[in-house]
Order: C-alpha cells, then sequence, then structure tokens
C-alpha cells in the first residue's frame, strides 16, 4: 500500500474538478452592457434601454 501511494504522489497528474462558468440574461431592449474579464462583472457606462430613451430622449 505503501508503494502505491508513492507511486501516485510522484507520478499522478492533478486534473482539475471545477471550471467557473456565468450565465445570463438580458431583455431586448437593454443595450451596451459590457462584460468585464477581469474587476467587476458587468460595466454599466455605456448601457441604454431603448424602450423609454425612445419616449422621453434621455
Amino acid at each position: 500500500m505503501k508503494q502505491v501511494e508513492k507511486m501516485l504522489l510522484e507520478d499522478g497528474a492533478v486534473a482539475p474538478i471545477y471550471q467557473q462558468g456565468r450565465s445570463y440574461l438580458q431583455r431586448s431592449f437593454v443595450k451596451g452592457i459590457v462584460i468585464n474579464d477581469f474587476g467587476g462583472e458587468f460595466n454599466y457606462k455605456w448601457a441604454k434601454v431603448k424602450r423609454y430613451m425612445d419616449k422621453f430622449d434621455i
């Protein structure tokens, strides 16, 4: 048993058991949301809500 443990420690490979994923929903009238790779997940600086901008010209 000790030999098997030693073999596993010396020759065994490390495989990831977790992979991060992300999913989200976005309404068709919301445009311009930026998805960041680093930092905060979303950036709303250029986001626009088209449905209401036609009415109010914001």
